[in-house]
């Protein structure tokens, strides 16, 4: 649906160039991606799970061949690249131009992050980590950050956020 969306939203546009999903654990929308788009669009999945991303691209594999494709180990909140093997290419994924943003980003509460990075959120991301927080405000505020013009975003994300202090800056966005 997101897909057709962003057809009727960029009427005469053509095909989205770049797609993807910044936070794309087994791989599961990057594959719905492959059948909805066609090969000139570029898709990229990002994850800091490694076994997640090493189910991802053992779903794409044809098409990471293709280099269509390209699935990486990355922090995507605080931008650090996770090198899993250092004959691998590691370059890493776009931060913004995206016409299309699918995803379902981790609901985890500050609470439960290991101390040192949820410092490190506080530190980079100060008015969206107020008190208690969601790492779903900061996916979100990244998200808005990484499309392009015109570009559409699809996320499945609880609604918490939106009624809490540390939810109040990204609903102003």
């Amino acid at each position: 649906k997101a897909f057709r969306f962003w057809k009727q939203y960029n009427n005469g546009k053509g095909e989205p160039s770049l797609v993807g999903d910044l936070s794309c654990g087994p791989g599961i929308f990057i594959h719905h991606l492959l059948e909805t788009t066609s090969k000139q669009t570029r898709i990229t999945g990002v994850d800091k799970c490694p076994e997640y991303v090493a189910l991802a691209r053992l779903l794409t594999i044809p098409s990471t061949n293709e280099r269509r494709v390209q699935i990486d180990c990355f922090d995507t909140l605080l931008d650090t690249q996770i090198d899993l093997f250092s004959n691998e290419d590691t370059s890493k994924v776009p931060s913004e131009g995206y016409d299309l943003i699918v995803g379902n980003p981790p609901y985890v509460r500050s609470q439960l992050l290991d101390p040192s990075y949820s410092s490190l959120l506080k530190q980079f991301f100060p008015e969206y980590t107020k008190g208690n927080f969601d790492l779903t405000v900061l996916f979100l505020l990244h998200t808005i950050r990484a499309l392009a013009p015109g570009g559409v975003a699809s996320l499945v994300v609880s609604s918490k956020f939106m009624d809490s202090k540390y939810g109040y800056e990204i609903c102003q966005k």
